[in-house]
């Protein structure tokens, strides 16, 4: 066999990185997920196949087999760097989406948590209000039996002044003026009473 000339050895050369850059661009394809890791799993499959398909041209034509593998790391370096880009710019606006979405979620609970804290406050007032009106109808009932209570003596005595009144006024009336009295009154069996007993009767 041949000793290899200095073109196939740099056609050589340059299909192993392109070997190579294909091996790294699918293991960086796992850390990605969804359509990144789909699109940089492919990009190595086509570098690979280049890559062979360059390697069985060295032979033939050494400098167009280098070429098309120097192409393929280019054109694999260029298009992992932009799926990562896209793949970091998705990420961020995924992770933008997800505080806003959380931002939004914590406004609405701290709503909620306020307009119950009304609502609390609505109904201790009410009920602060309610017991207040109770209250004070109760101390007018009170006040009011109070009262009652305190004019009852003055109602007995004044009836039993009146009472009183009404026997010396008829203390002071003859037997005849009483007997006259009671004739009015329609009372009956008077005639033959004293005058005590006459007083006593027009009494009740």
């Amino acid at each position: 066999m041949g000793k290899s000339t200095t073109p196939e050895q740099k056609a050589r050369n340059a299909i192993a990185d392109a070997e190579k850059a294909a091996k790294k661009a699918k293991r960086a394809a796992k850390a990605l997920a969804g359509d990144a890791r789909s699109q940089l799993k492919e990009l190595a499959a086509d570098a690979k196949t280049v890559a062979a398909d360059a390697e069985s041209k060295v032979a033939k034509s050494p400098k167009k087999a280098r070429k098309k593998a120097e192409r393929v790391v280019v054109s694999l370096s260029d298009g992992k760097k932009q799926i990562l880009k896209d793949a970091e710019k998705a990420a961020a606006a995924a992770k933008k989406a997800e505080q806003k979405a959380r931002a939004k979620a914590k406004k609405k609970a701290k709503k909620s948590a306020n307009k119950k804290v009304d609502d609390v406050v609505a109904a201790a007032k009410k009920a602060k209000k309610s017991a207040k009106k109770t209250a004070a109808k109760k101390t007018s009932s009170i006040e009011k039996v109070v009262r009652e209570i305190s004019d009852q003596p003055r109602v007995a005595a004044a009836a039993a002044k009146s009472a009183g009144e009404d026997a010396q006024d008829l203390a002071a009336l003859t037997v005849a003026q009483l007997r006259q009295r009671a004739r009015e009154l329609g009372k009956s069996g008077y005639s033959r009473l004293t005058k005590s007993r006459l007083v006593e009767m027009l009494q009740r």
